[in-house]
């Protein structure tokens, strides 16, 4: 049953994007307000301050130092407008002698406040600072005479309003202040509309995912992209996780088939023996032969049913005995007691030990030993060898039955895979004997491979640290 979910207007990821983006789009505006305001007063402030370095020059072509005095040549530069009048445009002049007495001020000094003029704190010549005398906003340049047996005989002060610059700056604030709200908003409006367009190519891929199921999961992803994209990985990554999903359920299906089927051969075998059993009185012999029969499949069952437990185990680390076991002496036993009326030649070397559970290592011999008699004729004959070669120990099962076609090598060890030929021929099996195999081998921490063998048949080899004994 489809369950429907009400969708939300803003998901959390497109609020989380929101926050960023505003977050980031507000902090670069205001840093780059701020260092646009800082440098717009440096520029205003030069020019200024270009203004009053040449007007100073200007007044000091006027002036001339002798004996230790300050004397003023021409009165022309004081007698213009700017020194006369109060504008904006207008200069403010006070020249001062050592002990703070006013020697020269401008006529339009009567027309403003008192400027302030602390001498003591001028270092050098033509440096400039804001000043406030409670009325006005100025900038002000200064400059000290100096005699020629280097004394400080007079101080220059030359002013002019800052009040355009204090406007400009002004102005400036008070947009960005009314523009931030409204270009916030565009960025929110704009980042809704990019993220739900960047998201446009996700919800697609994730409206394909939905609609794929157990019962077509041969549907693909096609949203173009590049492969070296976000999307196109994302794309690729599900799709590999599709084919991989696909796999499994069809190798699950599979399984179930083979595994019902072997299942159902001795439990049908029971059945048969227990109505024959119950339906009248029988001999010793008849109950005696029926028991065994019981046994016989009961004993098949639980081989099938232990096999599905390791194999529903194999992606965990199972803990095996490490316990030491006489391999040659297990291949030796297994053979003559198990398969002692199939045509099995044996190249044991003795004395060869492992260390791990030798029951484990039994299902990996049984395994092979079976799948050998399944694929080949009665007359064919399989060959067991057991030696030690370079610090390994090596065991190999060859058969001269149907072989395994060059494809399908890497995929018999895996997890309910049986081969075409098999199918086809009707070999019963249920594709997890290798499977469970390998996975005991390599907890072991040995390999197992499979070849070809000439003229016809296959070589499964597994090798595995030699084991010495003291």
């Amino acid at each position: 049953m489809q369950i429907n979910i009400k969708k939300p207007l803003l998901t959390d990821t497109v609020r989380r994007f929101l926050f960023w983006n505003a977050g980031v789009f507000l902090f670069i505006l205001l840093s780059f307000n701020i260092f646009m305001i800082f440098i717009t007063d440096y520029m205003l402030n030069r020019n200024l301050d270009n203004s009053i370095r040449h007007e100073m020059k200007n007044v000091l072509k006027t002036l001339e130092i002798r004996n230790d005095s300050l004397i003023l040549l021409t009165t022309k530069e004081l007698e213009e407008d700017d020194f006369r009048e109060v504008k904006e445009s207008s200069f403010f002049l006070q020249i001062v002698d050592s002990n703070g007495k006013y020697i020269i001020k401008s006529e339009n000094f009567d027309g403003i406040r008192v400027i302030p003029f602390d001498h003591s704190t001028i270092q050098n010549n033509y440096t400039f600072y804001d000043l406030n005398n409670g009325k006005d906003e100025l900038r002000t340049g200064y400059y000290r005479f100096v005699s020629a047996n280097e004394k400080v005989i007079a101080h220059m002060q030359l002013s002019v309003y800052r009040t355009e610059a204090s406007l400009t700056i002004r102005d400036i604030i008070i947009f960005n202040l009314l523009s931030l709200p409204v270009l916030f908003i565009i960025v929110i409006i704009a980042s809704i509309f990019l993220v739900r367009k960047s998201m446009s190519p996700i919800k697609e891929i994730i409206h394909t995912a939905e609609k794929i199921s157990a019962q077509n999961l041969n549907e693909r992803i096609n949203y173009k992209a590049e492969s070296s994209d976000e999307i196109g990985r994302l794309r690729d990554t599900l799709n590999n996780l599709f084919e991989r999903l696909e796999l499994q359920v069809n190798q699950i299906s599979q399984f179930t088939d083979h595994a019902s089927h072997q299942l159902m051969n001795p439990l049908t075998i029971i059945k048969t023996e227990l109505d024959y059993a119950l339906r009248k009185d029988r001999s010793i012999d008849d109950y005696r032969n029926s028991l065994e029969q019981l046994k016989e499949q009961t004993e098949k069952m639980i081989k099938i049913i232990s096999h599905l437990l390791i194999a529903s185990k194999q992606q965990e680390e199972q803990k095996l005995t490490k316990s030491l076991f006489n391999l040659s002496k297990l291949i030796t036993k297994e053979i003559t007691e198990t398969y002692k009326n199939n045509n099995i030649s044996l190249d044991i070397e003795p004395e060869i030990y492992l260390r791990g559970n030798s029951e484990t290592f039994s299902i990996v011999l049984d395994n092979l030993l079976d799948n050998a008699v399944k694929y080949s004729n009665s007359i064919s004959q399989i060959k067991v060898t057991l030696k030690k070669f370079n610090g390994n120990i090596d065991l190999r099962v060859s058969d001269s039955g149907i072989g395994i076609p060059q494809g399908e090598k890497d995929k018999v060890f895996e997890k309910f895979f049986r081969t075409e030929k098999a199918d086809e021929l009707g070999i019963k099996g249920f594709g997890l004997g290798l499977s469970v195999a390998k996975s005991i081998i390599t907890q072991m921490s040995g390999n197992i491979y499979v070849e070809d063998n000439y003229p016809r048949g296959s070589i499964f080899t597994i090798r595995l640290p030699e084991v010495r004994v003291e």
